[in-house]
């Protein structure tokens, strides 16, 4: 059981494939659907599940997205992308009266926060399409083990970027997998076809403690590094080698700040992007 947020379902996405019945006066196009799938978009608040070393509720999810698990127990779980076609997900959606059960999901995810505010994880999930059929949402739901769901702030939240800490008011992160429903004769499944990581980082200027617009016309990679919380409620999401975009000014605190663009690659030694739950003992 995963806890959500503005839940969004297509229950039957498809294409139009159109062919031509000529039969003089009353010739017409004859329409057809095809590659039927699913799509279901929501948002999931972003805990832990409060016991270092066990998986986030919403682990699989992660997984389904092209993500691999490595738990060290009794301490953290970290979550990298890999380019083997991962494992997919079974989705159970009840929405008022209508039960779809949505089989080999995969998809992507974007991870979003405002400072103040909660830390979101937007997830977009592409599986199988099958018939929805009538059903009741169960009557007492089970629990969601997770851990608390801190706000971001100023104890608990640090964005650092180029070895200088920010003074962010908010960040996007996006794995950007693109997903391709396939269907042959023999196979029908959703993919991920490739991933493109990428982020906005919005914060006060300082020009004096660290110059991002010389660092973007270097075209050096740095290290990007989100903290949130302590202990095993920790979230970490970092990239060893954020290359910096075209900056811009934005209006941050009633004063000119900086959208800071960002594209992720993986090195030799680390991958594109990782998010690692917990804390090291």
């Amino acid at each position: 059981m995963v806890y959500a947020e503005n839940v969004s379902l297509q229950p039957a996405a498809s294409e139009t494939v159109e062919r031509r019945v000529d039969i003089g006066r009353a010739s017409h196009t004859v329409t057809h659907q095809v590659r039927r799938r699913a799509v279901l978009t929501m948002d999931i608040p972003m805990t832990t599940s409060g016991v270092a070393g066990t998986p986030p509720a919403y682990g699989h999810i992660l997984q389904a997205c092209g993500m691999a698990e490595t738990i060290v127990a009794g301490e953290t779980v970290t979550y990298t992308p890999v380019d083997a076609e991962p494992a997919s997900v079974t989705l159970i959606v009840r929405i008022d009266g209508m039960s779809q059960t949505i089989r080999g999901c995969r998809g992507t995810w974007t991870i979003r926060g405002t400072i103040p505010g909660p830390l979101y994880m937007q997830v977009v999930l592409t599986g199988l399409y099958e018939d929805p059929t009538p059903g009741a949402v169960p009557v007492g739901m089970p629990t969601v083990t997770r851990g608390k769901v801190n706000m971001l702030s100023e104890p608990l939240t640090s964005v650092t970027l180029a070895a200088a800490d920010l003074s962010a008011t908010a960040f996007e992160i996006a794995l950007g997998n693109a997903v391709n429903p396939t269907e042959t004769a023999s196979v029908r499944e959703v993919r991920i076809v490739a991933r493109d990581p990428s982020g906005t980082i919005t914060t006060e200027a300082d020009l004096a403690a660290v110059n991002h617009f010389a660092i973007a016309s270097a075209e050096t990679e740095q290290t990007l590094t989100i903290t949130h919380g302590t202990g095993a409620d920790r979230i970490v999401i970092g990239s060893a080698a954020a290359k910096l975009g075209e900056i811009t000014p934005a209006e941050v605190n009633s004063a000119t700040g900086l959208q800071i663009p960002l594209t992720m690659r993986s090195t030799t030694t680390a991958p594109d992007l990782s998010i690692t739950f917990g804390t090291a003992a």
